[in-house]
């Protein structure tokens, strides 16, 4: 059967069922850490599938033939991707229907023109293949729209390419037939775009260059992203070396500072141009562990305002009270996000899923003692009202409550440095 503009159009129908496959894998992190509650996009197509990791950062798609695809067609209506791809002159495209359809052609060039109509055609229910010749045309990405029925449309990016192989040894006044094996090969040949993984913590992460799927299923292995912060990965600083964590769009160190000279509790900084930490109860491997402890003015090395690198690295700076609330917002305001793993208990077990890695590490009180090992406490730039007082965040060991609140200035508490923008 000849149809016009060299087209052949060919079909037979086969079993009624889909084949269902499934995708998994699991998210990390650059250091194998499971990544969970990551929302992930799967794009084969025009169509695409949603899933989340679990708690073990395991996922999986199941039964991407269609049947839960975000598309035009219905459910139990399926266009495969034409194969081969490149193609020339010839390619053929499988379409599964759940009841007899009549379907219409037509094909744009990558500027929009058409370039080829063919007229509306009577499917059985079932798999029906079409071949399509592109004979006589230049090399180039064409478009196939089929319409179903009149309201229902799919397209295919087919690529013609001149020096690619043949689909088959066709004729224009010959109708081909396929062994039904071949058919569910083809039906089980999927082609994946790309994986997108987003939330408020990672961002968006996308995965390309995907394998194709030719079995029932296919396990995509650790899919690994990077959460340090672009470019810096960690950084040296006044002896220690720092890793990086990018938390949405902020970049912070992941360990609490531990730069300058120990002094005792009972004992005052003063602006001597020498750094002064406090370390938990006046062992100096303390703050090798949970970083130094500093008085606010010393925090700001004497020098005053939002944004102010105080005794940060070059390029960061003590965080203000709006970069702090940004950050609880990211992690919808639960302390446990921000939590190392085997911190707290009860309602504040850490899950450290923002990977910010907090440890409670109490604060040195302006009389001179150590208290509250069970809270975590990290000042800002930001006064609180009273000229004597600073915003801290803090949080707590039994809760997952986010705090913000004055603390007396004089006080010692952990400093954490974010990356200027």
């Amino acid at each position: 059967m000849k149809l016009k503009s060299s087209v052949t159009f060919l079909f037979l129908c086969y079993f009624s069922s889909i084949y269902p496959q499934t995708v998994s894998g699991k998210l990390v992190d650059h250091e194998g850490k499971a990544l969970s509650g990551v929302e992930l996009i799967l794009y084969i197509s025009s169509k695409s599938f949603n899933t989340i990791s679990g708690s073990d950062g395991n996922f999986i798609f199941n039964d991407i033939t269609g049947i839960n695809a975000q598309n035009e067609l219905p459910e139990g209506y399926r266009i495969s991707d034409n194969f081969p791809n490149p193609f020339n002159p010839a390619t053929r495209i499988i379409i599964t229907l759940s009841e007899p359809k009549m379907v219409k052609l037509e094909v744009f060039n990558i500027l929009g023109k058409r370039v080829l109509d063919v007229n509306e055609t009577f499917f059985l229910a079932g798999n029906n293949i079409y071949d399509i010749v592109l004979d006589g045309m230049p090399n180039g990405i064409y478009f196939a729209k089929f319409i179903i029925d009149g309201k229902h449309f799919a397209v295919r990016k087919l690529l013609l390419l001149y020096g690619s192989k043949h689909i088959v040894n066709y004729s224009h006044s010959q109708i081909s037939y396929l062994h039904s094996s071949e058919v569910q090969r083809i039906l089980l040949s999927t082609k994946l775009d790309s994986l997108i993984a987003i939330n408020k913590i990672i961002g968006k992460k996308v995965f390309n260059n995907l394998p194709d799927i030719t079995v029932n299923s296919i396990d995509l292995g650790n899919l690994i992203i990077e959460r340090f912060c672009p470019g810096t990965p960690s950084l040296t600083y006044a002896g220690k070396t720092y890793n990086t964590i990018q938390i949405g769009s902020q970049c912070w160190l992941k360990e609490n500072l531990n730069a300058g000279t120990i002094i005792t509790g009972e004992q005052e900084p003063t602006d001597n141009n020498i750094i002064e930490k406090y370390c938990w109860d006046n062992i100096e491997t303390n703050c090798e562990i949970y970083g130094g402890l500093y008085t606010w003015d010393e925090a700001m090395q004497y020098s005053y305002g939002n944004n102010n690198r105080g005794i940060c690295p070059p390029g960061w700076h003590i965080p203000s009270e709006n970069e702090i609330l940004i950050l609880g917002s990211i992690v919808d305001g639960n302390s446990n996000s921000l939590k190392a793993e085997g911190q707290g208990s009860v309602f504040g077990i850490g899950t450290n899923i923002s990977g910010f890695s907090a440890l409670l590490t109490g604060y040195r009180h302006y009389l001179g003692s150590y208290l509250n090992k069970s809270y975590f406490y990290m000042w800002t730039t930001t006064i609180s009202g009273l000229e004597t007082h600073k915003w801290a965040l803090f949080f707590r060991s039994s809760t997952n409550a986010i705090d913000y609140f004055g603390v007396y200035k004089n006080n010692g508490l952990s400093i954490r440095c974010i990356k200027d923008e």
